[in-house]
């Protein structure tokens, strides 16, 4: 029995269901949230059919908890998953509050729930694809995080793999889901992904899967599956059994396509005859650690409850109970709820253990095993530069592709962090700040300086191992290079700091419907050019640039950047041009001759696509026109839509002759 507005689900049927949700915050009147598969009858609690209330208040937005697989595997699909997300927010909007968890090696809930698509996008620029992905551990978060919502909440999660170490399993999951009555929606990406474990969410929570081969193919399932939250409908009735006694009920109905569904959820206990149960688990270091716990009644049998720690409290009837928490802290402990009264528990990780070394011959961090010294009894499993917390006592320690480091001793300490080198690493620490002068997060890149190939990436302000050398330096936000080579040495921390940075933004303004530009960056010194996406503001290193919009030919603005400066460059008077005339055909877009000056050929285009133009006036010439066929004028509007017909001539083919 769960504290919040949504009560603990028991079961649901084995049959699809699709995105379902309990709603018994304001019992005895119960509110039932299907998706577009709306009852074929009248469903009945524990057999007596009930009565739908007529004045039952409209459900409030859908709290959706999204989460991100950052493994290293996702770097081709990254901005697809940005892009995806990004869409999720705009189908949604009005519709559904979204919160961002960041599933990598070491999960992170990298925004609360927000109506603001802003929030999402400064989110999502914390992800950078990198080590593995602790899949299970990144849903008890955002499942925690849903807990604390009001209302109807749901969470969606987006992988291209599978879960790879980590604390949580898949049991954890699926009994937080239930007890929470919280949905899990599931899309895949590529051929690697687990759709057995997608499936197995879905059905079990009431969520859905959907899979998508190559991430052109992600914008449909991320539309499917917006569609199915936006077409949400609710039923709301009274209870024929109105006491607050935490005892089960049973619902059933069917579904419009004939299946038979069942649903059974716990009436909620008057506040004076059940006590509260807070659980904590702290690491090594004392930070909290939102791991998922279940509670048990003192003489076994199945889970009476479920949450995860540093959340809500789990509400009981008076009793003993025991609670066990995932990962390595030892067996169940007991504790003893009162009716009326608040209780607590603290599972305490006594040390930890970081273990540096350098990553695989395909580039993944290096995979690390632990076992007891003394029995060869697998303790855990993980990835380097990924701290594991442990019980204290004697380990071995097998690093991947190391064979040298093998079986390596180690002894960790109650309250202490050991750390573990495999040879000739070293570690780099790479620091830059914004133009406020504040610490810049993002992703550096660390270069052969031959071959100018990356050899190991991670984040700013943050330690990364690597073997000892020499590198090249390169950063996230946009810059002209020329920073100074980092000389990484065995056993030793090695530091850069890269001066502040400049903030650049950007103001448009275009016709009514005009997509958002695309913003290129080309620093003059070393030709590089930097893609923006569709962001309006950014960090950048002092130098000389080009900055240029994709989607407005021939739009360019010169940028010369000192450090600390905040710039802002407007991009304004915008229209469109429209060309009507039949599917397949072409026509070229020039300026209008000015003089002496000829125009200035723009590109060609297709018939019946829209072309955003700085306003002035143009030529357009069809493809395939007779020889000496006048281009024809037109002017494009500051804010309109021009829209023209062309049609045009074209010489026929003659016939081969026949020798």
């Amino acid at each position: 029995m769960t504290l919040g507005p949504v009560m603990a689900v028991v079961c649901l049927s084995q049959a699809a269901l699709g995105l379902v949700q309990l709603d018994t915050s304001a019992f005895p009147r119960v509110t039932l949230s299907l998706d577009q598969s709306l009852p074929a009858d009248v469903p009945a609690e524990d057999g007596t059919p009930v009565a739908p209330v007529a004045d039952a208040p409209a459900p409030g937005p859908w709290h959706l908890a999204v989460v991100i697989d950052s493994s290293a595997s996702t770097e081709p699909y990254a901005k697809a998953l940005r892009v995806a997300v990004i869409d999720v927010a705009r189908l949604l909007s009005g519709v559904a509050e979204l919160a961002v968890v960041d599933a990598g090696s070491q999960p992170r809930v990298l925004c609360g729930f927000t109506p603001h698509s802003a929030d999402v996008v400064a989110a999502l620029r914390q992800v950078v694809p990198n080590g593995g992905s602790a899949l299970w551990d990144g849903l008890v978060a955002a499942l925690g995080v849903a807990a604390d919502a009001p209302g109807r909440r749901a969470v969606l999660l987006i992988t291209d793999g599978r879960h790879e170490g980590g604390l949580a399993e898949l049991d954890d999951v699926l009994l937080l889901a239930r007890q929470g009555a919280i949905p899990i929606s599931c899309i895949g990406i590529g051929v690697d992904v687990d759709g057995a474990a997608c499936r197995r969410i879905a059905a079990a929570t009431g969520g859905d899967a959907r899979f998508a081969l190559t991430a052109d193919d992600l914008p449909a399932r991320v539309g499917e599956l917006a569609h199915t939250y936006g077409s949400t409908h609710t039923l709301a009735y009274r209870s024929p059994r109105p006491d607050t006694d935490g005892a089960t009920r049973a619902l059933a109905w069917t579904a419009a396509d004939g299946t038979e569904a069942r649903l059974l959820y716990r009436a909620p206990l008057p506040p004076g005859q059940c006590g509260k149960l807070l659980v904590r688990a702290l690491g090594a270091d004392g930070s909290a650690l939102p791991v998922a716990y279940r509670v048990m009644g003192e003489q076994g049998g199945d889970p009476v409850d479920a949450g995860v720690a540093g959340r809500q409290p789990v509400l009981l009837p008076p009793g003993r109970f025991l609670v066990e928490a995932q990962g390595p802290f030892g067996p169940p402990e007991a504790v003893e709820v009162a009716a009326g009264r608040s209780s607590a528990l603290v599972f305490r990780l006594e040390s930890r253990l970081m273990v540096h070394a350098p990553p695989s011959t395909r580039g993944e961090p290096a995979r690390v095993a632990v076992r007891d010294a003394g029995t060869g009894e697998l303790v855990n499993i993980g990835f380097a530069e990924t701290a594991m917390d442990l019980p204290p006592g004697e380990y071995a320690v097998d690093v991947g592709e190391h064979p040298r480091s093998s079986h390596d001793r180690v002894r960790l300490r109650p309250g202490r962090t050991e750390a573990l080198w495999v040879a000739n690493t070293g570690v780099a620490l790479v620091r830059a700040a914004n133009a406020e002068g504040k610490p810049l997060a993002g992703a550096v890149f660390l270069q052969d300086p031959t071959t100018r190939q990356v050899q190991s990436i991670g984040r700013l302000c943050e330690p990364l191992a690597v073997p000892a050398a020499t590198y090249l330096l390169d950063i996230e936000a946009p810059h002209t290079g020329g920073l100074p080579p980092l000389v990484v040495r065995p056993g030793a921390v090695s530091e850069a700091s890269i001066g502040a940075l400049a903030r650049v933004t950007i103001e448009y303004e275009g016709a009514a419907g005009m997509p958002v530009p695309v913003a290129f960056v080309r620093a003059l010194a070393t030709d590089r050019t930097f893609a923006l996406g569709d962001v309006t503001e950014f960090d950048i290193g002092p130098g000389e640039y080009e900055l240029a919009l994709e989607t407005i030919p021939r739009i360019e603005q010169a940028l010369t950047v000192s450090a600390g400066e905040w710039l802002k460059f407007e991009f304004r008077r915008f229209g469109s041009l429209t060309v009507g005339g039949p599917e397949g055909r072409r026509f070229s877009l020039r300026t209008r001759p000015d003089g002496d000056r000829p125009g200035a050929w723009l590109g060609v285009f297709a018939h019946n696509q829209t072309v955003h133009l700085v306003a002035g006036e143009y030529e357009i010439l069809p493809e395939n026109a007779l020889k000496g066929t006048p281009a024809r004028p037109v002017e494009v509007k500051p804010l309109q839509n021009t829209t023209i017909a062309l049609e045009a001539p074209t010489r026929p083919v003659a016939p081969a002759a026949e020798h």
